[in-house]
């Protein structure tokens, strides 16, 4: 339930309920074909057996790139645990605006 997922839930909810099951059906594909993209992406990139003569520098990876992706894994995974922290917000801005 992280990054996206829920975002995508709320499309196919919305467009239930406002009548449209086709758009629904076709957020769904549209979900299952970029999963599919994403899987062969990673075995390319981490599965599959590295090529002869590729020699990759064993680099250190500095301290502010690594605080940049800690500090990013934890909202992902806050926001995807409680999505409700955003959405609460949001529907009360847009409930006051419709």
């Amino acid at each position: 339930p992280f990054s996206g997922f829920q975002s995508k839930l709320m499309l196919v909810q919305a467009s239930l309920s406002c009548g449209y099951p086709e758009l629904s059906i076709l957020a769904v594909i549209v979900s299952i074909a970029t999963f599919v993209v994403f899987v062969k992406t990673f075995y390319g990139m981490f599965l599959r057996p590295k090529p002869k003569g590729l020699e990759v520098p064993d680099n250190e990876v500095p301290k502010s790139a690594v605080f940049a992706m800690v500090v990013l894994l934890a909202l992902i995974i806050i926001l995807g645990l409680c999505p409700g922290l955003v959405t609460n917000g949001i529907y009360e801005f847009v409930g006051g605006i419709l």
